[in-house]
């Protein structure tokens, strides 16, 4: 179930992420690497709270709000430092478009951010 929550939820926010990220970039002329920090800021927030009380609603219930709460950080910095990656390469030496990185930011960073979420931010509480 939490997979199943986790595609729903997580693909909104990826989608609604990429995007604002490219809105920006592409749209708003913003340097695409600031256009990324700023999309990851506001998304991280809004990630953490649909996540908690939705993808992981049971497990995130059972206290430790602070701590999860430096561990959610701490996966989505490392969701965030892929993703400049991805712009780094594929926008800035690759010179290509500003919608390029949008591409793996879907199909690539949810897997990694998935697993680390289940497993060590809102990890099953034994019964």
């Amino acid at each position: 179930m939490p997979l199943a929550m986790f595609l729903l939820v997580g693909m909104g926010i990826t989608i609604a992420s990429a995007g604002s990220y490219w809105l920006l970039a592409g749209r708003g002329g913003l340097d695409p690497n600031r256009s990324l920090l700023l999309v990851f800021v506001v998304f991280t927030l809004i990630g953490f709270v649909a996540h908690g009380r939705i993808t992981f609603g049971d497990h995130a219930r059972s206290g430790g709000s602070s701590a999860r709460l430096v561990r959610y950080v701490v996966v989505s910095l490392s969701g965030f430092i892929v993703n400049e990656l991805f712009v780094f390469v594929l926008v800035k030496k690759a010179h290509g478009a500003v919608w390029w990185p949008v591409v793996p930011m879907i199909l690539v960073t949810p897997w990694l951010l998935f697993g680390l979420n289940r497993f060590w931010v809102f990890p099953e509480q034994p019964k």
